[in-house]
């Protein structure tokens, strides 16, 4: 499934239509004028939880190439960051580089697709916080009990390294599963309440 059939049917109050970076949009990094990655950082809505609830896109204030990279996101404990080489804006879907936040600074291949990275970032944000009610638990030995994979469907992404397999309920649940840990979130309380009921096991994370 694409970033923008996900953004449009998980997300849609959170961006603006899409539209041309102009080298005035990021005076710090006038590099990504004209690119794919510049187009779709500036069709988040500003103030949008999907940019900080957890980890976070650089705005324009920060975001600069240093040494052939566009760096655009931060890990939430300033322990990673992720960019774009500059050699590869040009591409409508270039791959997504880590970094760990330590000299010398080393950039490794993390997605394969801009495309796959921002839709797990985006689920992963609505998982801690973004979305009003979330929370995490454990499998039980047999896995996701029944009742709850009844409530889902599986969100194909093409390239994911994330080691995360994510799944949505309608439009106000999203759940992911890694090994027998559990992360779930929901947009209103009756969808939280029935992923509860159907998975006892997650704990809220959020104010009750």
């Amino acid at each position: 499934m694409s970033f923008g059939r996900i953004a449009s049917r998980l997300f849609p109050e959170h961006f603006r239509p899409v539209t041309r970076c102009l080298a005035s949009d990021y005076p710090m990094c006038p590099e990504l004028a004209g690119t794919r990655l510049g187009e779709v950082l500036k069709s988040f809505r500003p103030g949008s939880p999907l940019i900080d609830a957890h980890n976070r896109l650089l705005g324009p204030d920060r975001l600069e190439a240093e040494d052939g990279v566009v760096v655009f996101g931060e890990e939430h404990q300033h322990v990673s960051y992720w960019g774009v080489a500059v050699a590869d804006l040009a591409a409508d879907d270039p791959p997504v580089l880590r970094a760990e936040n330590r000299e010398p600074i080393a950039w490794h291949p993390e997605f394969d697709r801009l495309d796959t990275f921002l839709s797990v970032f985006c689920l992963w944000q609505a998982i801690n916080g973004a979305w009003p009610f979330h929370g995490a638990g454990r499998t039980g030995p047999n896995g996701v009990t029944k009742q709850l994979r009844s409530q889902l469907e599986p969100i194909p992404l093409r390239a994911n390294g994330s080691g995360l397999a994510f799944f949505a309920g309608g439009s106000e649940r999203i759940v992911a599963i890694a090994g027998r840990e559990l992360f779930a979130a929901a947009r209103t309380e009756a969808a939280w309440t029935a992923l509860q009921r159907a998975a006892p096991a997650i704990e809220p994370q959020h104010e009750t």
